[in-house]
């Protein structure tokens, strides 16, 4: 019903009005009428080959058809259109992920330069699916400190520092952000396990016992 009411609606507007075809597009993903949605989205892109948003709006279709190659092509163009689309860049790794590919650094530097209102959401989002997600420790890495250039008091981020450089061997860095995610949570238990742990391994056992006393206090169980 709001499916046919909302194709009447569209039958009173300017059929060449690119936007109205494409409100009505979205009206219908959001029906969950992927198909009239699509005709639609072509309707727009036929008035103007030119407007990005349609072709990523489409993508995201395709990919809930499962045609990733089509989805791919449509997300390239949105890019082509407009470089800086964040829901086609994000969603084209994510896809691309998911397929196995794994070689478009180019994309990953440009989300880098993403400079928005919420961009540290989106920087530590990014840098938390490149780190669990996608294994690229070293582009995480940029991501997790863009994201610090907007708040440096996120614990989770020197924590998530701190273990990527211990994967990568670099256990100076490691125990600075450990160090760091102590002074912004006195109570970080994770941070002085770790801390605990490196210092042992370097054989600095007054720093490491000084770590394990620590968390004693903050977790007398801990086994």
């Amino acid at each position: 019903e709001n499916a046919r009411n909302a194709f009447i609606t569209a039958a009173y507007f300017n059929p060449e009005n690119v936007y109205g075809h494409w409100k009505v597009g979205l009206i219908m993903h959001l029906l969950g009428h992927f198909n009239l949605a699509l005709i639609r989205y072509r309707k727009a892109i036929e008035l103007n080959p030119n407007f990005a948003h349609v072709y990523c709006d489409s993508a995201i279709i395709y990919e809930k058809f499962d045609k990733n190659e089509m989805a791919l092509d449509y997300y390239k163009m949105t890019l082509l259109l407009q470089p800086g689309h964040l829901n086609a860049l994000l969603n084209m790794l994510f896809l691309k992920q998911k397929l196995g590919q794994y070689d478009d650094i180019e994309v990953f530097n440009t989300v880098l330069r993403i400079d928005e209102p919420d961009a540290f959401q989106i920087h530590l989002d990014f840098a938390n699916f490149l780190y669990k997600e996608f294994r690229n420790l070293d582009v995480a890495i940029l991501h997790y400190e863009k994201a610090l250039t907007y708040d440096n008091t996120s614990v989770e981020i020197y924590l998530c520092l701190g273990n990527i450089c211990i994967k990568l061997n670099n256990s100076k860095d490691a125990l600075r952000h450990f160090y760091m995610a102590i002074q912004l949570d006195s109570l970080c238990l994770e941070a002085y396990i770790n801390i605990g742990s490196i210092q042992k391994d370097n054989n600095n056992f007054v720093d490491a016992i000084h770590a394990y006393e620590t968390i004693l206090k903050l977790k007398p169980d801990f086994p």
